[in-house]
């Protein structure tokens, strides 16, 4: 390097030029917020000595072996584009997009140019000096889950509408498939989306609620997509879902609730926890005969003294105050009967949700779309055998065992009881 003492910084740019095909690392130095060439990395795996000699010569520089202490790669840099997880991954919504590498982008765009750069979804661990476009210049690169969850719900249209190129889905379940997530062939894809066509409007969610931990949709989000579809006189909502964060859910239930269009919810695989709440703002809910639905009492993560355990157990209880009242608009039983319900973490058949009153009818099975890992929820009665939707049956047995689902219904809440 030359002349390292006039710099205040430096920073290192990988392949930012390119020779015959082979990649440049570029090393800038920064006076008063100027950044200056001052050497050139040339890799030994695409660059020999007597090549890299004879480019350097070429540029007008000497030629000498990269020195220990060159102050402008303090870490190991390594943005390989990888399918590798690492333990100490944060929250998606913690981590910094904007000083993540080109490489952590499906749609990588144009070099150089961080706005044609989308579908972001690795996270950089120990990431050190950022270039002039505040992106990270070293650390090391790992798939983020999260983030893919929210790349691929954002590329089947669950952002804008607008679905990604087949090359960026290529790419997003190339990384779903290594980590074992790909949806059954005969299933829609996992995610999000809102579709209008004239005077109505289909929304999907078959996604986890609230971004960061849970990675799914957000209610700021769903909020605007609700907004776009302007007026509208019909809403249907097909929802898949394990649940997620409460007052995301709260307020996307609200949102619903508050629209002047008509709401009917198709719950078609699972409705659990908040996205269950999500279903009552339904005008009409309907179930399909194999899906199922949970509700449980709210829970929460809390450290501190004990006036702020307190405090977060207040809430607790108020929001579980809040969730029975939501539940009480739709259900045929009383205020001691869905406490109870919620307090057993209760896995409900669709036969059994309509004979409480919190679905309206019976529909015919559907082939679930997404399966969801329940692990991370900590839910601790998941009916091993009742997780996912059955296969389908022929349309003579489907519908007697409607007919028969439908009977049964009527007795649990005729009883008000299972």
């Amino acid at each position: 390097m030359k002349n390292p003492g006039q710099y205040d910084r430096f920073y290192r740019k990988g392949c930012d030029q390119k020779h015959e095909g082979k990649c440049i690392d570029v090393i800038y130095g920064v006076k008063n917020e100027k950044s200056e060439v001052q050497a050139l990395r040339y890799k030994k795996d695409t660059w020999n000595e007597a090549s890299a000699r004879s480019h350097c010569k070429t540029r007008g520089g000497s030629f000498e072996p990269a020195s220990s202490k060159d102050k402008a790669n303090p870490a190991p840099m390594n943005f390989t584009h990888n399918s590798t997880v690492a333990d100490g991954e944060p929250d998606w919504a913690n981590v910094d997009k904007a000083a993540l590498p080109r490489a952590a982008f499906a749609d990588q765009g144009e070099e150089g140019k961080k706005s044609t750069w989308a579908y972001p979804h690795h996270w950089v661990k120990n990431g050190g000096n950022k270039d002039d476009n505040g992106v990270f210049t070293s650390g090391t690169m790992y798939l983020h889950k999260g983030g893919l969850n929210a790349a691929w719900s954002a590329a089947q249209g669950g952002r804008t509408g607008q679905e990604a190129s087949q090359a960026v889905k290529d790419h997003l379940q190339t990384h779903r498939k290594a980590l074992g997530m790909e949806d059954r062939a005969s299933a829609p894809a996992r995610g999000y989306s809102v579709k209008a066509q004239a005077n109505e409007a289909e929304v999907w969610i078959y996604e986890e609620i609230g971004e960061g931990w849970f990675g799914g949709i957000s209610a700021n989000q769903f909020a605007k997509d609700i907004k776009a579809l302007g007026d509208i006189k019909t809403i249907h909502l097909r929802l898949n879902s394990p649940g997620g964060n409460v007052f995301d859910g709260v307020a996307i239930y609200n949102i619903l609730k508050q629209h002047k269009a008509r709401v009917k919810v198709s719950i078609d695989g699972l409705a659990a926890s908040i996205a269950s709440v999500i279903a009552m703002a339904g005008d009409e809910v309907s179930m399909a005969a194999n899906s199922m639905m949970m509700i449980h009492e709210a829970w929460t993560m809390a450290m501190g003294p004990a006036a702020e355990l307190r405090a977060a157990a207040d809430m607790i209880e108020k929001v579980n105050g809040t969730i029975i009242s939501t539940y009480l608009t739709r259900a045929t039983v009383g205020e001691e009967k869905i406490s109870e319900l919620m307090r057993n973490e209760t896995w409900m058949t669709a036969e059994e949700a309509m004979g409480y009153g919190l679905a309206d009818k019976l529909t015919e099975p559907v082939q679930a779309a997404a399966h969801f890992d329940l692990s991370k929820f900590k839910y601790k009665n998941v009916p091993k055998d009742k997780t996912a939707p059955g296969p389908l049956e022929r349309p003579a047995a489907s519908r007697q065992r409607l007919a028969s689902m439908q009977i049964a219904a009527q007795k649990i809440r005729a009883a008000g009881t299972p």
